[in-house]
């Protein structure tokens, strides 16, 4: 699965996007991110696949698109 980080999310991370597979849903990868990235806990962000922000846990497949929101500023 593609997984894009934006804003501060990506400045963490040190890339825009980065490939992950087996992870079968949302709160696995979630888990995962916040154990390797602890600075991602101090910033509140949305999720979404597939272009769908999501508010719960769902399932994921390896063709899916994750991206990471941090909230944003604009006018």
């Amino acid at each position: 699965m593609k997984v894009l980080f934006f804003g501060e999310l990506a400045e963490i991370v040190g890339k825009s996007s980065q490939e992950f597979n087996g992870f079968l849903d949302s709160d696995s990868l979630k888990t995962k991110l916040l154990s390797e990235f602890p600075k991602f806990s101090t910033i509140p962000f949305q999720i979404a696949v597939n272009q769908n922000l999501i508010t719960e846990n769902v399932a994921l497949s390896d063709s899916d698109e994750i991206a990471f929101l941090p909230p944003f500023a604009g006018g």
